[in-house]
């Protein structure tokens, strides 16, 4: 302790303990520090390793969905937060073609631990004309993202890449593209051209379809109400593509082919558009005549032959128990690809598109034409 003093000395001697920075020592311990803080940091950064990164779907068939399983470990020491993003850059989910999805899409994996991505490709309706058209392929790129520490940082990217040959299917065309294919879709391709002279009035599936109803169950009790056998289903559809025949089938499988076929036309056969121009103080029978004229060609010749065939099964309603009732329902979603909200269903028969298939199949006046007529068979 220093003590002050009056006293002036000339010279005097002072011992005095005082700290120095060894500036080496100093920067060598820093850096120690840094890198073990490194070290830390980097073993905090999720680490993950997945078995494959390609798949290949092969013969992809219409709405036969094909799964296959990616799986991922964490080899790392912290928790892995994952997601699957866009390309964008923006961190945001991917929106993966409408024919792709995958399971789960986001989650949390445990160090040491592995989780499977089930990732299945599916053709439906909203799918399948693009592919038949040969604008679309199955090609896409799945980005599994993991979540970084800090929300303004963007995780380690792995990629997915997705191919795929679809076989293209009569089920999600349109009715101008199969009238204008004599043959089986299958051997057709996108750009075949087509000879006039072969232009159908009716697409050949539809006639095939009706016509093995008609000959061999149109007598079926609960026709079209009672669900077929699944497999059956998936073999009439093959049938339909390729050209082959049929084979002993039963006739509620066929039936719920034939629902299908109509529902996953890529557009309806009659629009919902001109249904509800419908009005309610309006004459009901001059409606429907007018509706007649305003339909395609192709679309006329489509609805009149439905129509005219379930007229048919209808006249057998002794043997089948069939009521326009229980199947207008049913056949306002095929024909007008119909799909009534919660509120809609409790308005008891009274929403337009029952009203107007009603007429349609009640009024002897606008279809007369036996189902026999007016099409043209393609073999």
């Amino acid at each position: 302790e220093l003590k002050m003093s009056d006293h002036k000395p000339v010279m005097a001697w002072f011992n005095v303990v005082a700290q120095m920075v060894i500036k080496k020592k100093k920067a060598e311990i820093l850096q120690d520090i840094t890198r073990q803080f490194d070290a830390w940091e980097n073993n905090q950064i999720p680490q993950v390793a997945l078995d494959r990164s390609h798949l290949n779907f092969a013969n992809v068939r219409f709405d036969r969905p094909q799964t296959e399983l990616v799986v991922v470990e964490n080899i790392g020491k912290s928790v892995a937060e994952y997601y699957f993003a866009s390309g964008a850059g923006d961190g945001s989910q991917e929106a993966t073609p409408n024919w792709l999805t995958v399971e789960p899409r986001t989650g949390y994996i445990p160090p040491g631990h592995k989780i499977g991505l089930k990732i299945t490709v599916h053709v439906a309706a909203k799918a399948a004309g693009s592919l038949n058209m040969g604008l679309d392929k199955l090609q896409s790129m799945l980005i599994f993202r993991l979540k970084c520490g800090r929300q303004d940082e963007l995780g380690k990217d792995y990629y997915i890449s997705i191919s795929g040959s679809y076989l293209r299917s009569s089920f999600g065309c349109s009715l101008a593209y199969l009238v204008r294919n004599p043959m089986p879709v299958r051997s057709v391709g996108p750009t075949t051209k087509v000879n006039p002279e072969s232009v159908l009035t009716l697409p050949k599936e539809l006639w095939r379809l009706a016509d093995y109803i008609y000959r061999k169950g149109i007598d079926e009790e609960d026709l079209f109400l009672t669900s077929g056998d699944q497999k059956e289903v998936a073999e009439i559809r093959e049938c339909l593509d390729t050209g082959r025949e049929f084979g002993n089938f039963g006739v509620h499988s066929m039936a719920e082919a034939f629902i299908e076929f109509l529902v996953n036309l890529s557009e309806p056969i009659f629009p919902m558009k001109l249904v509800n121009e419908l009005r309610s103080d309006e004459n009901l029978n001059d409606f429907c005549k007018q509706a007649f004229l305003r339909l395609t060609p192709i679309h006329y010749n489509a609805f009149v032959y439905v129509l005219s065939f379930l007229r048919e099964v209808l006249i057998h309603r002794t043997s089948n128990k069939l009521t326009p009732v229980k199947i207008i329902p049913l056949f306002a979603r095929c024909i007008f690809h119909y799909n009534p909200s919660a509120a809609e269903k409790l308005q008891n028969m009274r929403q337009k598109p029952y009203i107007l298939l009603n007429h349609y199949l009640t009024d002897d006046t606008l279809v007369k034409s036996p189902i026999e007529n007016g099409t043209r068979r393609a073999n």
